[in-house]
């Protein structure tokens, strides 16, 4: 992981992120366009910069996967567990004792549904219908040892899916189970 995020930096400080964009999105971006390009034209050139960064991330990808072996890195994500309260600082479990084992997390890659780099948002939202919107908060909704919502959502994450969150307050006042005023 730590050779795939240093890539990525290096990617955001290149003339290359001035075109794509940094980070994941950035090196989607680039090579999305690579692509096309090539579809376009089997002989398409590339600039330098292109062919240093292409070879750069090749090697690294190659040497990451004869270090750990692609089966070994999968079982490693899979025993992997949760920490509770775990966060991207990368300070570790408040109590290991409340781990989670996570679902069948066969991704390592930390722009997927799948991965667990952290506990993260995903929100899918079509612009022209944003009541069709769907979401995920892996593994639940809360932290707290003792509530029902710490993993409520961990079953559907392990399968990869959203489920609905409408953002119109019509929408939303459709689809809520209970309701509650605030007053001071």
């Amino acid at each position: 992981m730590a050779t795939r995020i240093s890539t990525f930096f290096r990617f955001i400080a290149t003339p290359l992120a001035l075109k794509y964009g940094g980070g994941e999105s950035g090196l989607a971006r680039f090579l999305k366009d690579a692509e096309r390009r090539i579809g376009r034209d089997p002989q398409a050139r590339f600039e330098e910069d292109e062919w240093r960064f292409i070879d750069k991330v090749l090697a690294e990808a190659w040497r990451e996967q004869a270090d750990a072996g692609e089966e070994s890195g999968r079982a490693v994500a899979q025993q992997k567990s949760l920490g509770w309260f775990d966060s991207l600082d990368g300070f570790g479990s408040l109590d290991p004792a409340e781990d989670l084992t996570p679902a069948g997390i066969t991704c390592l890659d930390g722009q997927t549904i799948k991965s667990q780099a952290g506990q993260s948002y995903t929100q899918q939202v079509t612009l022209d219908d944003v009541d069709s919107a769907r979401t995920i908060c892996p593994i639940g909704h809360s932290d707290r040892l003792d509530s029902p919502w710490r993993t409520s959502t961990m079953k559907l994450w392990g399968e990869g899916k959203l489920h609905p969150a409408p953002l119109s307050r019509k929408a939303v006042e459709r689809t809520a189970v209970t309701r509650e005023t605030l007053s001071r």
